[in-house]
């Protein structure tokens, strides 16, 4: 087609178009295209056919105007045209120049432009949503920050005024017994000086009519003798003095006995007490983290944990490297430990977890494992039930058999379904969370339990007759 017959061509394919059609076409050229690439509206406002061509060669050249052509009417649904178009103009004359060639080429890339630009909006529409997402969480963050510096500096200020008031409370406590340590001295003493006085004064007196007896003793007067005899008799007829009971050791010891019972006592309740203030201090956070969900989460809170010989019971056998344990009849040669498990047939992780933690266990068995966490303290030579993992408040367990069960505290919890041979344990030791899981890439979790840990937590496994544990490594 030569080039001079395209504008008439163009004419004809708009004849086609029906008067709603021409002004949604016009519409087009206005509205849906790059700024610089549209027609003023005023130019297009009262313009036929014949002069929509005129304006659409004017702006974009003859090949320009027959590639937006062929682009409107694409957006207009009207896709049967627009192929007709194209066949009927592209390509069909050989001398076509590189100058029409390239007002096509930027026809073309005005339409990816327009279409891309879509995209891109909508692109910049999501940015402004997350900068705008950002933006009010720096302000939250800002004012969690102050948040907490206010709330620590009044938990401090509050500390040091409880503890002010208690050691004043301490200090008075002592002033009185201190106080009732006087008195009583002073009254024991105003009577020790009484008596004092007394036996003195007693003394004198004896000593005084001494001579009397002597010049008595010495009389030839028979009748002035026994007359003066029996008056000396009636006279000296007053208490024995001496007869009052002195204890020669007086010391206050029963006083300073009760004061060490009760110093032993105050640090015994004092130790139990402030224990529990940690958790509360350590679950103050302002940044949560992210709870695990893929196993690839779950890997990074991995802790290589082995097993402790000198917590292992003497039917428990440890191998590759003590992160093997299995029970046989066959006592082994331990020797002896303050730490060992001398009853319950359990073993203790050598490492404690404190954070964050995660390990991996497989077990075999016919009969069952206990899978459990366990603080150090935990009864270790006591045949008693409340020596196992599960069955005391010092640990928590998950007993795998035919079926599962949880244990904490002697209270049983059944869980669903078929024990897993291989489970994931993962514990959060500041958010309180200890949870048992079914080991796959999505992780289903078997069973969780919240609980307020005031000690570091190990690893612990209780074993069945010819019952195999495996800490596994993570790959």
């Amino acid at each position: 087609m030569k080039m001079s017959n395209i504008p008439e061509q163009l004419l004809d394919f708009l004849e086609e178009l029906v008067t709603t059609e021409l002004k949604k076409f016009q519409w087009y050229l206005t509205n849906s295209v790059e700024d610089d690439k549209r027609i003023p509206k005023s130019q297009l406002e009262n313009a036929d056919r014949h002069d929509t061509v005129d304006k659409m060669v004017q702006k974009y050249g003859t090949f320009g105007a027959v590639n937006m052509t062929e682009v409107i009417l694409k957006k207009m649904g009207n896709n049967q045209l627009a192929e007709k178009l194209r066949t009927s103009t592209r390509g069909s004359s050989p001398a076509t120049s590189v100058k029409e060639n390239i007002g096509y080429d930027t026809v073309a890339a005005a339409e990816k432009r327009i279409q891309k630009q879509s995209a891109l909006k909508e692109v910049q529409r999501k940015w402004q949503q997350t900068i705008q997402e950002k933006e009010k969480k720096v302000q939250e963050l800002k004012q969690a920050v102050d948040t907490l510096k206010r709330s620590a500096q009044a938990a401090v200020e509050d500390s040091e005024k409880i503890f002010n008031e208690l050691i004043r409370s301490i200090k008075k406590k002592c002033c009185e017994v201190k106080e009732l340590i006087r008195d009583q001295e002073k009254i024991e003493l105003s009577r020790a000086k009484g008596l004092l006085d007394q036996l003195e004064q007693e003394i004198a007196d004896l000593k005084r009519r001494n001579p009397e007896l002597e010049q008595l003793y010495h009389t030839e007067d028979h009748t002035h003798f026994l007359q003066k005899f029996q008056s000396l008799l009636v006279s000296s007829g007053s208490e024995d003095s001496t007869s009052i009971p002195v204890h020669q050791h007086l010391l206050f010891d029963g006083v300073k006995k009760s004061l060490s019972d009760l110093k032993e006592r105050l640090e015994e309740f004092c130790m139990e007490e402030f224990n529990k203030i940690p958790p509360h201090a350590v679950a103050v956070q302002m940044i949560l983290p992210s709870e695990p969900k893929t196993r690839e989460d779950f890997v990074k809170d991995f802790c290589q944990l082995t097993l402790d010989p000198n917590t292992a019971h003497h039917r428990l056998s440890l191998s590759e490297q003590n992160r093997v344990v299995t029970r046989n009849e066959r006592v082994q040669r331990y020797s002896d430990h303050s730490e060992r498990f001398d009853r319950c047939v359990q073993v203790l992780s050598k490492e404690s977890v404190c954070g964050r933690g995660y390990w991996e266990v497989e077990w075999s068995s016919k009969g069952y494992v206990s899978i459990s966490v366990s603080y150090k303290g935990i009864n270790r030579k006591q045949e008693d039930i409340y020596s196992k993992f599960g069955h005391n408040s010092q640990s928590w367990s998950l007993r795998c058999a035919s079926t599962l069960t949880f244990w904490h505290n002697n209270i049983e919890t059944k869980i669903p379904g078929k024990p897993p041979s291989k489970i994931g344990v993962h514990v959060d030791h500041s958010a309180g969370t200890l949870s048992f899981y079914r080991v796959s890439d999505t992780m289903t979790v078997l069973h969780t339990v919240h609980a307020t840990f005031t000690q570091p937590i190990y690893a612990g496994f209780k074993v069945g007759v010819n019952s195999t544990v495996r800490l596994c490594d993570v790959k």
